[in-house]
């Protein structure tokens, strides 16, 4: 109705308001609703087609011909907000590649430490590592000695080198 009631020969302009009093009394629409007939519930078929009759009668236009240029110009308004969401999704797309990049490059530069922190961390462990050789074979010759086993001579031989770093 919103279309149909804007209809000129040269297109959109509005030579029909629809929410006149006048026009709303020509289609039916109660006094006391007249000053806002959005929220009457006696809207029907029947009421809109008063009002494309109106309209079209206003215009020099059949019904038909109204109509099919409402349908045009809904068909046209609807290609043009189709336009806008296609734009818009585009628009979406790219922002959220840019986020999750940014997210990622967050994440890789907070999963790893320095690199001389991850040094430091290298030389650590290498550390406790031969610490925790040296004590796990240690441990061995204490438990065989308490069974009253004599401790078979070292299979492993732990040596530590250190250089003058």
């Amino acid at each position: 109705m919103w279309s149909v009631g804007g209809y000129t020969r040269t297109g959109p302009e509005g030579i029909t308001e629809i929410e006149a009093p006048e026009f709303l009394a020509a289609i039916g629409v109660p006094a006391e609703w007249r000053g806002d007939a959005d929220w009457w519930s006696g809207w029907t078929v029947g009421t809109v087609r008063a009002g494309v009759r109106v309209v079209a009668r206003n215009n020099g236009l059949t019904e038909a011909a109204l109509i099919e240029w409402a349908v045009r110009e809904a068909d046209r308004e609807a290609r043009v907000e189709e336009g806008k969401v296609m734009k818009l999704e585009r628009l979406l797309d790219h922002l959220s590649e840019r986020i999750a990049g940014a997210e990622q490059l967050a994440r890789g530069q907070n999963a790893l430490p320095a690199p001389d922190a991850a040094n430091r961390v290298m030389r650590y462990e290498a550390h406790l590592n031969k610490q925790l050789t040296q004590t796990l074979h240690q441990l061995e010759r204490l438990q065989a000695l308490r069974s009253g086993n004599p401790p078979a001579p070292p299979v492993a031989l732990d040596v530590t080198v250190e250089t003058g770093n």
